[in-house]
């Protein structure tokens, strides 16, 4: 399992079965209910740790499904703080979140966040021994 499998799944935990959540950055066609996209930015050491601790950056796109500008933005008034506020891994920091247009019709919040991880996955590790 890789960190971005355990980032995935509290995603779906936390947001219950109403909310799709796409693990990576593709298009999506016509968004029938609230989505959060996954999309990997930037993998770097820890200056701490560079041998072993990693700080891998994420921006998490959350998108309403109204095409109606005052009901996506209640939505995403209601829905994106709280879902926020959930996230409470203690490997998971989430810095900014920027409105921005998805598509050309979605409302939505890009929202910067970083996981800090090992090196090495520990699914990998298990098999090596």
């Amino acid at each position: 399992m890789t960190i971005r499998d355990d980032l995935i799944a509290e995603l779906q935990r936390v947001a219950g079965k109403d909310v799709h959540v796409i693990a990576y950055q593709d298009n999506a066609d016509v968004l029938d209910r609230k989505t959060v996209m996954v999309k990997q930015r930037t993998i770097q050491p820890l200056p701490a740790t560079p041998k072993s601790g990693l700080r891998i950056d994420y921006t998490l796109t959350f998108i309403a499904p109204a095409l109606n500008p005052a009901i996506a933005e209640a939505q995403l008034d209601e829905w994106v703080p709280e879902l926020l506020d959930d996230l409470r891994m203690n490997w998971f920091v989430w810095t900014e979140a920027t409105k921005v247009l998805f598509s050309t019709t979605n409302l939505a919040y890009d929202v910067d966040a970083f996981v800090l991880t090992s090196a090495v996955n520990q699914s990998r590790k298990a098999a090596i021994k």
